[in-house]
């Protein structure tokens, strides 16, 4: 019995945290949603497929990839040449940051 009092303290499950919890996770998944729908016409929309699972709509995690896609677009800049290699060429880093934002 004091283990799981102590496991739930450590978890923070008491109800007042759920109730802060909820909300805010509600609001977060909110905020993805609109900037995603905002973005998408600036940048490509990606729908991730599987071979065991294919869908033709984009979910949750394409437009969290798309918000994290803009974000580190808007962070980490690059030359505006396409030829151009600073330090990684630039077809290697768009297909790294592609993995990345389905990783995280």
């Amino acid at each position: 019995m004091k283990s799981n009092i102590l496991f739930g303290l450590l978890r923070q499950w008491s109800d007042q945290s759920i109730a802060r919890t909820r909300p805010t996770l509600l609001g977060l998944f909110s905020l993805v949603v609109i900037l995603a729908d905002h973005l998408q016409a600036n940048f490509s929309w990606t729908v991730q497929q599987t071979i065991w699972y294919s869908k033709t709509l984009p979910t949750f995690s394409d437009a969290l990839a798309l918000v994290r896609q803009f974000l580190w677009a808007s962070t980490f800049s690059t030359s505006s040449e396409a030829t151009q290699m600073i330090k990684v060429p630039r077809l290697l880093f768009e297909r790294l940051r592609d993995i990345a934002v389905y990783a995280a």
